[in-house]
């Protein structure tokens, strides 16, 4: 069966809604209804009448349709035979990014802190794909630790995913002398919490 414009089918437009489509379908029906009509033709004419009034009555149906349709008008009307209407599928593939990691629906990006940002606390400008929102960290925040940004992660059917901020602490480069004295001090009055039961 070649590819058939049901909208032409119906004599309607195609920005038609329910109302007129139902109308068009009902007025042709009992024009070409086998009963009806004595025109050798009528019998064809009114599958194609019903055939067309059973997918734009349907909204999904319809708009398969439309997406079919448009494909038929861009290769100007050859190249659908045997085709409308059955499940139309698309396919989305997700590129990677290079600040987010995708998990279900949310993001994931990894903040880095200093040593002194994650003891004290700060504030910061974190990316997200629809721009940059104010995020605080707590103070005493460790490696590991996930801050939910809601509403900032990908859309679907449902609502909207969120982004999550996995803080990863970091040691600056230790290559000065200054720097180096400043951790040898720190090591001198500073015991890690979780080994200070070791101590007898």
């Amino acid at each position: 069966m070649d590819f058939q414009d049901y909208y032409k089918t119906l004599s309607i437009a195609a920005s038609a809604d329910s109302e007129t489509i139902k109308i068009a379908y009902r007025k042709l029906a009992r024009q070409y209804h086998p009963d009806v009509s004595g025109h050798h033709k009528t019998e064809e004419k009114f599958k194609q009448i019903a055939e067309a009034y059973e997918v734009l009555k349907d909204p999904r149906k319809r708009a398969q349709y439309d997406q079919l349709l448009e494909q038929q008008q861009a290769q100007g009307g050859q190249g659908l035979d045997d085709v409308v209407p059955g499940n139309l599928y698309q396919r989305i593939d997700l590129e990677s990014h290079s600040l987010f990691e995708i998990e279900a629906h949310n993001l994931i990006i990894i903040v880095l802190l200093a040593p002194w940002e994650a003891a004290l606390g700060t504030s910061l400008e974190l990316p997200t794909l629809s721009g940059k929102v104010k995020l605080r960290i707590p103070p005493n925040s460790e490696t590991g630790q996930r801050l939910r940004i809601k509403g900032s992660g990908l859309v679907h059917k449902d609502g909207q995913g969120d982004l999550y901020a996995v803080l990863k602490v970091v040691l600056p480069d230790s290559g000065s002398d200054e720097i180096k004295q400043y951790w040898q001090q720190q090591s001198a009055s500073t015991v890690c919490g979780s080994r200070m039961e070791w101590r007898g």
